[in-house]
């Protein structure tokens, strides 16, 4: 059920990145929460989404990031124990 959930708001974000660039408005970011970043970055990766190596950030979060056409990306981010 989470794999067709994601993979309907892949499908949006494809569909609604594509409709803008041809209308003349960019899309600049879209961020996903996810509980698993391993896991969610595997079904992206499925869909078709080129995702990048995550990183992490001082304040717990580390994030993946795929491009969305020109300049515009696509961000999973969870939280991390810092420990």
């Amino acid at each position: 059920m989470a794999t067709m959930h994601t993979a309907g708001i892949a499908a949006a974000l494809f569909f609604a990145n594509t409709l803008a660039q041809s209308s003349g408005v960019k899309l600049d970011q879209v961020i996903i929460a996810a509980r698993d970043l391993d896991a969610a970055k595997r079904v992206y990766s499925w869909l078709g989404f080129a995702m990048n190596e995550a990183g992490r950030h001082p304040g717990g979060t580390q994030n993946s990031a795929a491009r969305l056409g020109e300049g515009g990306y696509l961000e999973l981010i969870t939280l991390y124990d810092p420990s």
